[in-house]
């Protein structure tokens, strides 16, 4: 078949057009469109060969991206960034830290990991199968370990409870709390009885300090940063302090009561104590409830609630060793069982965490001072990598140390851990208020904090959302991070909060 020059001539221009054949855009749209990324897209979508075109997405490279994203805007911004929850066959030191190994290699994190701050159980701290010192192999480098201070004092609150409580079941609940929860329908909590015997016997001054302390508290707007409980634990530790005189505060019905979650035990002995009027107890039980609470408000409390800034931990850990020792005159057998608890986990006390004291101001100057000073001495080195108290230490020269004991030339290795500028050292500590290099290392340091309850939120937010929206366990991963973020931007239902534009 005989074709026409002119026919050919229009079949090769059809095929040279046909990559720009279709424009299905309005024909104003570069008029319309606001957006300039997407005008320069439809431009480039209409010169010749079409170099603006949708094309596929390379899965890998766009979630790396996505994460490298994410990484730079937390370090900028200083803020919590949850990466894994991550899915374990079991609950050792080996299955866990591969699992953390595999979440920060994902991140590309390896040379940013400096801290690791977990509950002090031996699958995490123990010091030959301990996922902390696996880790440390792992990524080849010591690391700075916080034993989570919540936990710390909650099992100080467990054993001060159990020696003056002993209730020897095998019962995951509490025997006389779950008393208390299946009799609370016949109790009013408005009928409160105030222990003011007791409280007769504290200095007037003391009781006045400790009301203001958590009053407060509770106007600190914390959001997630702490347990759930904690605004009640407040509310309590006021009304047994007689402080609740315009019956602002309500006892709220009891709630959970396992072994294992040692803050109901604060909870359930307060309430229990200031409804004792219309609970049956024994009369040891109720003396001994009515001292363990005793403790609860006037020793506990403040510390548990103060413990988060890792800059104060060291400073006020040995403030509440002295407090211990000193309430011997009150009470021995409380005195002695959270001695026994504490000094079994200041193993964490040592040399780079005592000189975080520097940035705290309850430290005074002259203690300041020595800590500095004791930077130069080549000969004061207390201890290694971890803090192990002598008998003779815990038979009394324990109590009479403070924090700049725990210092030493060592202690110069934090400030390269985090490649701080240390010039602000041979001034007075009463000018570095002035001094913005140290204003700078300060607000770095105030960032630390020695208890993770960020992962305790983690486990909470898997508990919530585990078999919901996706099953698929890279979804699953997104889908908690979107939730984090949004809870971020989003912390309550208030209508102020809600119309926040981003």
């Amino acid at each position: 078949m005989r074709i026409k020059p002119k026919t050919h001539l229009s079949r090769q221009e059809f095929v040279t057009d046909l990559d720009n054949l279709f424009d299905i855009a309005h024909a104003d749209a570069l008029k319309l469109i606001k957006i300039d990324e997407d005008r320069i897209f439809l431009q480039r979508q209409r010169e010749p060969g079409r170099p603006g075109h949708l094309a596929g997405v390379d899965k890998k490279l766009a979630d790396k991206e996505e994460k490298s994203r994410l990484r730079n805007i937390e370090e900028q911004n200083h803020k919590e960034q949850l990466i894994a929850v991550p899915k374990l066959d079991n609950s050792t030191g080996s299955e866990q830290a591969e699992a953390i190994r595999n979440a920060v290699t994902d991140w590309n994190l390896e040379d940013k990991v400096q801290i690791l701050c977990c509950d002090t159980t031996a699958s995490n701290t123990g010091r030959i199968n301990g996922a902390c010192v696996l880790l440390e192999q792992k990524f080849n480098r010591e690391m700075l370990i916080f034993g989570c201070r919540h936990h710390i004092y909650e099992l100080v609150l467990k054993g001060v409870f159990e020696d003056k409580i002993s209730q020897v079941t095998n019962n995951p609940d509490i025997p006389l709390f779950k008393k208390f929860r299946d009799n609370w329908k016949n109790i009013d909590p408005e009928k409160i009885q105030n222990p003011t015997e007791i409280i007769s016997c504290l200095n007037v001054s003391e009781v006045k300090s400790l009301l203001e302390f958590y009053r407060t508290e509770l106007t600190k707007n914390i959001v997630r940063d702490d347990y759930r409980y904690r605004d009640e634990l407040i509310e309590l530790s006021i009304i047994f302090l007689g402080g609740d005189t315009e019956k602002k505060f309500k006892i709220r019905p009891p709630g959970a009561m396992h072994q294992a979650r040692w803050m109901a035990r604060a909870l359930y002995s307060l309430k229990i104590c200031l409804l004792s009027s219309q609970f049956k107890i024994s009369n040891k039980d109720k003396v001994a409830l009515l001292d363990v609470c005793m403790f609860i408000v006037t020793c506990y409390v403040k510390p548990w609630l103060q413990c988060i800034l890792a800059v104060k931990t060291p400073n006020q850990d040995l403030c509440f060793l002295k407090t211990m020792k000193e309430y011997e005159k009150v009470d021995k057998t409380i005195s002695k069982a959270a001695l026994q608890k504490f000094s079994q986990h200041l193993w964490y006390l040592t040399y780079e965490v005592a000189v975080l004291s520097l940035f705290d101001d309850d430290v005074d100057h002259e203690t300041k001072i020595k800590i500095v000073q004791s930077l130069s001495n080549e000969n004061h080195s207390p201890h290694n990598k971890r803090y192990v108290p002598s008998k003779e230490d815990l038979c009394g020269s324990l109590y009479e140390k403070d924090i700049d004991n725990f210092t030493s030339v060592k202690s110069k290795a934090l400030f390269d851990r985090f490649k701080i500028d240390d010039s602000f050292l041979p001034e007075c500590p009463t000018s570095w208020s002035n001094n913005a290099i140290f204003l700078q290392v300060k607000a770095q340091m105030l960032k630390l904090r020695a208890v993770n309850d960020t992962a305790e939120r983690a486990v909470k937010l898997m508990q919530d959302f585990h078999g919901k929206i996706t099953v698929d366990e890279e979804q699953k991963q997104f889908l908690l991070r979107c939730i984090q973020e949004h809870r971020v931007k989003y912390p309550d239902c208030r209508r102020m909060t809600l119309k926040r534009k981003f």
